[in-house]
């Protein structure tokens, strides 16, 4: 009976989830707390609580996290343990705390892999990933991505083994191993048709085409941006769509299809318009002021461009606002307008700065990373020489007394038989 009040409870509270805001949702948690319910729902509800809060107020998060963890411990919940030092890790991972997110997901994983919640510990496996990607350690993102996948498979758990696939051809990427990426993308796509997930899809078509282009293969690239819009169309699915048109736009105009790459950018921008996708209107904006600019019209150009950074300056979207402050550069040189040029020129240079920075910051990471492997690699090789010229001193010392046994063993036998002709000349000389 109390299982199925706990089940209750929980499926209640996940519909409440979809039609409520963040701050209806803790209140209505807390009024909950109020009624002294038992042990086991105070944890569910000092756990939501934690979670619900993380997007209105850390601090506030983390007092409810830490009581979730500290009355699980008090009536020995594992399970409330475990998901108390989960989302802890969680809120540390929000603030870029990767160290003190890494230890609280190790906790929560350990005593998953005691309570044999095999999901669980492929969720931990996944955000230590996650951890081990945004601190530049490849390799070990790959490494706990690949444990959290071999247990989605074993599960059956097709979608959740998919996300996972994509984030890992997300770092063949990064680590510019573009054949891998390129081959995981296919796999997802070919699950995508299995299962009929047709957001999947279209998200797969849109990779596999930019992978494509990685490669450059722009007639493969093109291929599959078209089969992504077609099946977007098909199931109208708007955000992907745009971002499919907006991609595809971009190709074409780069391949001299101008006016057919404008044409498909305006149809992205106008889907973005409409489910109100800010940073993909930024995206689509200024990709159209750069193209418009391009083509010459330099006040078609202006109010896209406006547009785009804009939002992008709104969102920090710091890509895109160096894209767009480098283009405005140009209009305002093109109007003769030298102090706008130089005060674009400048907010370029601070932005791409900051993303130079970034870059170094994580390339020094990974030469810092490969260094080290050479120079346990060196030293290896410095530690067998040594070895081997010392072995080949104590081989020289060896046979230099192998040597010296021998020759005292040469005159000793000379000496005996010298002492043996002089001792039968006596007796000889007895007789």
């Amino acid at each position: 009976m109390k299982n199925k009040l706990l089940l209750f409870l929980a499926l209640l509270i996940h519909v409440c989830v979809f039609s409520q805001s963040p701050k209806e949702i803790i209140d209505s948690l807390k009024t909950e707390l109020t009624k002294n319910p038992s042990d086991s729902i105070k944890v569910k509800s000092f756990s939501d609580l934690c979670w619900f809060y993380r997007t209105v107020s850390m601090d506030s998060a983390f007092f409810y996290g830490n009581k979730a963890l500290e009355l699980s411990k008090n009536t020995k919940n594992e399970n409330g343990i475990a998901q108390a030092y989960n989302d802890i890790g969680i809120l540390h991972y929000t603030l870029a705390e990767y160290n003190e997110a890494m230890g609280n997901y190790r906790n929560s994983l350990n005593i998953r892999k005691r309570i044999k919640d095999t999901l669980g510990q492929a969720s931990l496996y996944n955000k230590m990933g996650l951890c081990f990607q945004n601190t530049f350690k490849l390799d070990s993102a790959i490494y706990y991505n690949t444990r959290a996948l071999e247990i989605y498979e074993q599960q059956n758990k097709l979608k959740n083994a998919s996300a996972l696939k994509g984030n890992i051809a997300n770092i063949y990427r990064g680590l510019k191993q573009y054949d891998k990426a390129l081959k995981t993308h296919l796999e997802i796509l070919e699950t995508a048709k299995t299962i009929e997930d047709y957001p999947m899809m279209t998200r797969s078509y849109n990779n596999i085409a930019n992978a494509y282009l990685h490669l450059q293969d722009t007639l493969n690239s093109k291929r599959y941006f078209k089969q992504g819009i077609e099946v977007a169309k098909t199931h109208n699915l708007y955000n992907e769509l745009g971002a499919l048109y907006n991609n595809y736009g971009s190709l074409l105009a780069s391949t001299g299809q101008m006016q057919d790459g404008i044409d498909n950018i305006l149809k992205s921008l106008s889907i973005r318009k409409k489910i109100t996708d800010n940073q993909g209107i930024a995206s689509s904006s200024l990709n159209l002021g750069d193209l418009y600019l391009r083509m010459g019209e330099y006040k078609t150009a202006k109010g896209y461009l406006d547009e785009g950074i804009k939002l992008a300056e709104q969102y920090n979207a710091n890509e895109l606002r160096v894209n767009g402050y480098s283009n405005l550069s140009y209009y305002f040189a093109f109007n003769k307008n030298i102090d706008s040029v130089q005060y674009y020129q400048r907010k370029y240079k601070l932005v791409e700065d900051s993303l130079f920075n970034n870059r170094i910051t994580r390339e020094v990471a990974e030469v810092q990373e490969k260094y080290n492997a050479n120079e346990r690699e060196n030293q290896i090789l410095l530690q067998r020489a040594e070895l081997a010229e010392k072995e080949r001193d104590i081989s020289y010392k060896n046979n230099f007394i192998l040597g010296l046994v021998a020759l005292a063993v040469v005159i000793s036998l000379f000496g005996f038989l010298v002492y043996n002709q002089q001792k039968l000349k006596h007796n000889q000389l007895k007789k």
